[in-house]
């Protein structure tokens, strides 16, 4: 196994991370994240690159600081939220994110383990990609 194929199996496994754990929204994490590798130094790399939400989704968020706005209004305009109030009355978009923002910054909200758990699922693939390592590195010490 190559560099770069570890490197797309990781990936695979945190967009199907994604899918499983229904964090899909606008589409945004799932379309914005890709990984490159790279090879520096005798170091191995694979970035995974991803837009600077993705540690709110992954470790959630501690009570405290209001979360900004807009971010929560793009979301509500994405998905489908039709929340009522007791009399029926439905909140402008602007209500509701300032409901949802008073709530994370009192409250916080939990984390989901996106890239941690594609990580676990993708140590298989890690410990192929040592094992040919290993075998390479074997090859040409005995060449030597």
């Amino acid at each position: 196994m190559t560099l770069d194929e570890l490197g797309k199996a990781i990936y695979d496994n945190f967009i199907s991370e994604i899918d499983k754990q229904d964090k899909i929204a606008s589409g945004t994490l799932k379309l914005s994240t890709f990984y490159e590798v790279e090879i520096n130094g005798g170091h191995y790399i694979i970035y995974m690159n991803m837009p600077a939400y993705w540690k709110y989704v992954e470790y959630g968020r501690q009570p405290g600081k209001w979360p900004p706005r807009k971010p929560i209004e793009d979301w509500i305009r994405v998905k489908p939220l039709v929340p009522t109030t007791a009399k029926g009355k439905v909140p402008t978009t602007e209500q509701l994110a300032f409901l949802i923002q008073r709530k994370i910054g009192t409250k916080g909200i939990p984390g989901t383990p996106i890239l941690k758990n594609a990580l676990a699922n993708s140590e298989p693939d890690i410990n192929e990609f040592l094992k040919t390592l290993k075998d390479e590195i074997t090859n040409i010490i005995k060449q030597i």
